[in-house]
This record gives structure tokens, C-alpha cells and sequence, in this order.
């Protein structure tokens, strides 16, 4: 993330507290645009680098799609999922064990936990982040 993506950043959540992370720097969940014949979101381009290299450079796809487009990249600080074993696991807890990193960014990595994949909520712990 180049260091005026990261100012910007700093900026929002000054102005803007009572915003997430997510919010400022994730995708839009709501946002869909039309390609290829169909409703499309962030989700359907961002495994497929010649797709996010193509829809990135559309303004309002970049903009809606923050993390897919490799504007940004942070871990939801307030992102708790319940782990296999019934307790709950976040993404720090996550990033302090390459076994768990694997488990969860890896092997599970599509799993919904608490609304979302843990690769999804936190990427940088998965080393999940996106190019610009």
C-alpha cells in the first residue's frame, strides 16, 4: 500500500470515527456491477488477477472495491470468529501461529465464520493483501 493510500486512510478514520476499518477500506458487500452477462460484486474479480487488473481501472469499481483493487489492506479489529473447538478466535490470534494461519487462510479459507471468511476479514494476518 503506497504511503498516500495509507495517509488517506489516517485521514478517514480522523474524520471519521465512528466508521470501521472495514468500512473505509474493505469492499463494498452491497456494490455489484454488470460484466459479462451478469450482476457481478468485488468477490467475482479479486481471485483472478487478469479480471482485477481490467476492472480496477474502472473508477468506481476501484473505489468500491478497496481490497480487491489493492488500495488497502487491514485486519477488521473487531472481526471474533468461533474456532473449531468452540472458542473464539480473532485475527491476531490467528496471525501468531503458521498453523493457524494455514488452517484458517488456507485450508478453510472460503469458510463463512461469524458472517465472513477469516482470509476475508483478515487479510493482512493471511497475507491475503493485494497489488495496486
Amino acid at each position: 500500500m503506497s504511503s498516500v493510500n495509507n495517509a488517506l486512510l489516517i485521514l478517514a478514520l480522523a474524520l471519521f470515527p465512528a466508521q470501521t476499518i472495514a468500512q473505509v477500506c474493505g469492499n463494498e458487500p452491497e456494490f455489484e456491477f454488470f460484466a459479462k452477462g451478469d450482476t457481478r460484486s468485488c468477490k467475482w474479480f479479486r481471485f483472478k488477477e487478469e479480471r482485477r487488473k481490467k476492472y480496477c481501472l474502472i473508477g468506481c469499481i476501484k473505489s468500491a472495491c478497496k481490497h480487491t483493487c489493492g488500495e488497502c489492506c487491514v485486519n477488521e479489529p473487531d472481526y471474533i470468529f468461533k474456532r473449531n473447538n468452540g472458542l473464539e478466535g480473532n485475527c491476531e490470534w490467528v496471525a501468531k501461529n503458521a498453523q493457524r494461519i494455514n488452517k484458517y487462510c488456507v485450508l478453510d479459507a472460503t469458510k463463512i465464520r461469524n458472517g465472513r471468511s477469516v482470509r476475508d476479514a483478515c487479510p493482512v494476518a493471511c497475507d491475503y493483501c493485494f497489488d495496486g
